[in-house]
């Protein structure tokens, strides 16, 4: 691991990293050899401290960074051997070596800006980040005749991006007692850019008796939920059979909704009196 940090004049800023891993568990890989990189840079500048801004601005601050990080897989996948347990039973493995791991990485690129005014009493933070991460593991099943029944890929994108907001502010201030307050919002946009050309969708939870599967599908996203859908009529009413049941559209699993919510919220409020704190 090396970093390496650079500023001009106390007010523009340079941060360089470079990590290095050699991990056991890319043992019998052609990726074990040399291990994986990954690096990271951010540059940030106090622009109050390089301009003029005004006896009200204690801090006006904006930045931007790309950062890689690098992720080993799970271990005795490269080369795996049968076992034999403490009664002598014989158990042989089943699953393809996979000399070809590489490890999943994930890249991030974020922007921002700090403010703060009024002695600090009022303050905005405002972030936007991107995030891609790749050569996710995935288990096959194995091609008939090969001796196994399940062998590893390395696939996938899936993208993250999204913006959180916070505003802090301090209402009242004294000698003995303060109130600090603060609010933030978030929202995130989640994507399955792919995943592998054997694997278009990829199930995370199957609910067989709810008639509900939650998966991944290309193009869609984490959190998708897929169930049958009940028939209707062109008005939208539900077509009842002579019980008085609806029927279901198809026997096929159709999109219904996302689990995951648009925006989070937060509000936080802190009363200290002295020593005494409470949030």
């Amino acid at each position: 691991f090396g970093t390496a940090t650079a500023s001009y004049k106390d007010w523009l800023f340079l941060d360089i990293t470079a990590r290095n891993d050699w991990s056991s568990s890319l043992a019998f890989t052609k990726s074990f050899k040399t291990g994986f990189f990954y690096p990271s840079v951010g540059v940030s500048a106090a622009l109050n401290e390089a301009f003029n801004l005004g006896p009200t601005v204690d801090l006006f601050k904006v930045r931007a960074s790309y950062s890689g990080v690098g992720n080993d897989l799970p271990g005795r996948i490269t080369n795996p051997l049968g076992s034999v347990s403490s009664t002598g039973i014989i158990s042989s493995n089943t699953t393809a070596p996979f000399g070809d791991l590489k490890p999943e990485t994930s890249g991030s690129f974020e922007a921002g800006i700090d403010w703060r005014f009024f002695n600090n009493r009022l303050s905005f933070d405002v972030t936007y980040y991107h995030t891609n991460t790749k050569n996710q593991l995935f288990s096959l099943s194995a091609p008939t005749g090969s001796g196994y029944t399940r062998y590893y890929v390395n696939s996938g994108n899936i993208q993250n991006q999204g913006v959180e907001a916070t505003i802090g502010f301090i209402p009242v201030e004294t000698k003995d007692f303060v109130w600090r307050s603060s609010s933030n919002l978030s929202h995130n946009s989640n994507k399955v850019i792919s995943l592998h050309d054997e694997i278009p969708e990829f199930s995370i939870n199957r609910g067989e008796n709810f008639g509900y599967e939650l998966k991944l599908v290309e193009g869609g996203s984490y959190g998708d939920v897929y169930g049958r859908k009940f028939a209707r009529d062109d008005n939208g009413k539900l077509l009842l059979d002579e019980s008085g049941l609806p029927y279901k559209a198809s026997t096929t699993l159709d999109y219904m909704g996302n689990t995951q919510a648009k925006l989070h919220a937060g509000w936080n409020n802190t009363l200290q009196y002295r020593n005494i704190s409470l949030s």
